[in-house]
């Protein structure tokens, strides 16, 4: 009798355990003229659409950055890469003072991400590995998964009541029958 109740109180733990675990998502159409709205924020991207008709298609939906008007793919990792300060003939600063894109004298723009370090000779920076960035300008929709709290809180309560409710039947009845046993 004692096993059953152990095991019975070891199974709600871990069923309470997976449906807390479970998110939802809901996937939305974003223009580009709507993604400025999500400026510096990591979004979920499935795939993208270019004006082109090119349609690129990120794995698992892939973590985005929008950020100055660009939108960089994260999911493929970024590259950090060391540049001698002699070769950077101009850097573009954003209104936040944050450096968004470097020019080397040899004419290459390189996108950054963020500064990693920084000294009298030389900066260190994360860049996107290409081609995992591409400016909105190129962009005609974009397929966002966005965390929905609301439903996923709803669906929580839900299940988990309805769970609670079953094993709370169970051990019932499993009580029950224990104890008319013994008599």
């Amino acid at each position: 009798m004692f096993t059953r109740f152990v095991i019975s109180i070891i199974m709600i733990c871990l069923i309470l355990v997976f449906i807390l675990s479970c998110t939802k998502y809901s996937t939305k159409v974003q223009s580009n003229e709507t993604l400025y709205q999500l400026e510096g924020k990591q979004i979920k991207i499935s795939s993208i659409l270019k004006k082109s008709g090119e349609q690129i298609q990120i794995a698992n939906p892939g973590k985005c950055l929008i950020k100055s008007d660009t939108i960089f793919i994260l999911s493929r990792g970024v590259k950090r890469i060391t540049i001698d300060k002699t070769n950077i003939k101009q850097r573009k600063i954003n209104d936040r003072g944050k450096i968004i894109n470097i020019q080397t004298t040899a004419g290459e723009v390189i996108q950054v991400l963020s500064v990693f370090g920084e000294t009298k000779k030389q900066i260190i920076i994360d860049v996107p590995p290409p081609p995992s960035y591409i400016p909105f300008v190129e962009v005609e929709k974009v397929l966002v998964e966005e965390y929905d709290p609301d439903k996923s809180v709803l669906s929580r309560l839900v299940w988990t009541i309805s769970i609670l409710a079953i094993f709370v039947v169970v051990l019932a009845i499993q009580m029950g029958f224990a104890s008319m046993g013994q008599y």
